[in-house]
């Protein structure tokens, strides 16, 4: 597997460089720790083809909060140009949902909802989404995490 370069391209170096760092954790952490890492991805179907980036929605579902984070792909080589600005979480943390499922779309949809309002609607459905919840759910038995997870799939 080639490693991803990514241009410094933002008004700040540093902003790049940590947008960069989030973007491969969240990617590459089902691969890094299958045991740990519980992904979920949904990619749409259809979109255009002809624009020259691409975007991807990250949603970290941590143990104590949810963010999300949207990024915006050059097409051709996969280089990161840059990561909008999304200012939304949510709060209690994914692993709240065990005692109540229910509490899932107040906690997800939110962000989702941030998300398609960063993403031009002509990208939309061509682009990637992936839920990363490690954090809160590796402290729950697997069943438990793994009907979270289910629900998940289903918002």
């Amino acid at each position: 597997v080639e490693p991803f370069i990514f241009p410094m391209r933002a008004p700040c170096a540093a902003t790049s460089v940590l947008a960069s760092i989030v973007w491969l954790i969240c990617v590459h952490a089902a691969w890094l720790w299958p045991s740990v890492a519980s992904v979920v991805i949904v990619k749409a179907r259809g979109g255009s083809t002809a624009s020259l980036e691409a975007y991807s929605v990250v949603v970290d579902a941590g143990s104590t909060g949810s963010r999300v984070h949207v990024f915006r792909l050059d097409r051709a080589s996969g280089h990161l140009l840059d990561e909008a600005e999304v200012e939304r979480t949510t709060t209690p943390g994914i692993s709240a949902c065990a005692a109540n499922r229910s509490l899932l779309p107040t906690l997800l949809g939110p962000l989702l909802s941030a998300a398609e309002d960063a993403v031009p609607k002509g990208m939309q459905p061509a682009t990637l989404v992936t839920v990363q919840a490690t954090a809160g759910l590796r402290l729950l038995p697997g069943q438990q995490a793994e009907s979270i997870l289910q629900d998940v799939r289903g918002l």
